[in-house]
């Protein structure tokens, strides 16, 4: 009766293991391979349980259960224990969840009484801030490259513990060297993005938000006197950006929907859906509508010629910090 949990936060590295877990189901193998999504089919999943593997397709069959088990909850968990009871021994079944389920789970709990009979338990954490770094080091050894300290530290510092979108970047980095060498910093800040500009902007409305108008104005003109800076009209349109999805942000959070901040604003990245929502919460709705009102109308003055752009960010910083 092999069955097995893999669960946790680290999406990642869940899905490395499921790919491993099931290499069976590739080529004739699929004709032995079901998967079941929530929420759950129970009556569907009791008859794949019980069906005995196709010949053509060798000895085994591989069910998968995918982020079923939190959304059914107790109530699901207790009606599969009687079916998973039954599992022939020929039939594989993996529960995936991408994220932790509860410990007190009537799977969960039965998996752990009989953990060593043919049943595996494995929980799957985004490393934490300090192991973050070395994380990064040895996933940069799997494309055939080495990373030095300070680069690893800034993609960690960027881009937190979102393991899908570090392990992408490192891949786009590792290309970028050609699959062999060593990644550097200067590397990192020009491939991937938010370290640069769109981390100072983060950073410029951070001090806006904690009505610090000197650090907000020193963040600024860091950005506009970098090596590599955008275009002061790039800045204007990368703040009025930001407002905006801050406006969004604020509606679907006093909403209840703050579930939804990253796929409304077509944020990809968690560490920046993160970003946008504790930013959010810096300002009220209405001095996020005021703060919008403002980028307007200087946006209006710059094309007007009332204002030069550099002087319109200068004035524009220092009225978002008196909100």
């Amino acid at each position: 009766m092999p069955i097995a949990l893999f669960h946790g936060d680290n999406r990642l590295e869940i899905e490395e293991a499921w790919h491993e877990a099931t290499s069976d189901c590739r080529g004739a193998g699929a004709f032995n391979c079901e998967r079941f999504d929530a929420p759950l089919d129970l009556a569907a999943f009791r008859q794949a349980c019980a069906a005995l593997p196709f010949l053509m397709g060798g000895e085994r069959r591989t069910i998968v259960v995918r982020d079923a088990l939190r959304r059914g909850g107790t109530a699901l968990g207790q009606r599969l224990l009687p079916v998973i009871a039954e599992l022939p021994p020929s039939t594989f079944l993996l529960f995936v969840e991408f994220a932790p389920l509860p410990a007190a789970h009537p799977l969960l709990r039965w998996m752990r009484e009989r953990q060593g009979e043919g049943i595996v338990i494995r929980r799957f954490d985004r490393p934490k801030p300090r192991a973050l770094p070395a994380w990064i080091a040895k996933r940069a050894g799997r494309y055939g490259v080495t990373i030095d300290n300070a680069a690893a530290a800034l993609l960690a510092r960027q881009i937190g513990n979102d393991t899908l979108t570090l392990d992408q970047e490192l891949r786009k980095l590792a290309t970028y060297r050609g699959g062999t060498g060593r990644i550097v910093r200067d590397d990192v800040a020009a491939l991937v993005p938010y370290t640069l500009g769109g981390d100072l902007i983060f950073k410029v409305v951070d001090a806006v938000g904690a009505r610090n108008v000197r650090q907000a104005l020193i963040l600024l003109h860091r950005m506009l006197d970098a090596p590599s800076a955008p275009h002061p009209g790039q800045v204007m349109a990368m703040i009025i950006r930001q407002f905006r999805m801050l406006v969004q942000a604020r509606w679907l959070l006093d909403h209840g929907q703050g579930a939804a901040i990253g796929e409304q604003l077509g944020l990809h990245y968690d560490f920046l859906v993160d970003k946008v929502r504790r930013q959010s919460g810096l300002f009220s709705a209405d001095q996020l509508h005021r703060a919008y009102t403002l980028l307007l109308e200087h946006d209006r003055a710059v094309k007007s010629g009332t204002l030069s752009l550099e002087t319109a960010l200068d004035l524009l910083v220092v009225q978002l910090t008196r909100l």
